[in-house]
């Protein structure tokens, strides 16, 4: 797996959902969503479009805009 640099843009929460914005460096990364890792913390839903990915999580993992995202591309 190779590592790809993200960062957390946006986190929001509604009722049992978070939903995560996060940026990916595009120029690291051009492929399909299904060729991404997320390690332990797997969305349940998720897209990918032009360098942005739109998460959706049960919970929030703490995670906070401006905080890196862990990403991973499997080839």
């Amino acid at each position: 797996m190779t590592p790809i640099p993200a960062i957390v843009v946006d986190v929001d929460h509604l009722g049992d959902e978070y939903f995560i914005t996060v940026q990916v460096g595009c120029d690291h990364y051009a492929g399909p969503f299904d060729k991404l890792n997320f390690g332990e913390i797997t969305p349940r839903q998720g897209f990918y479009r032009h360098g942005w990915l739109d998460l959706i999580y049960d919970q929030g993992f703490g995670l906070k805009a401006g905080a890196p995202f862990r990403l991973w591309s499997i080839p």
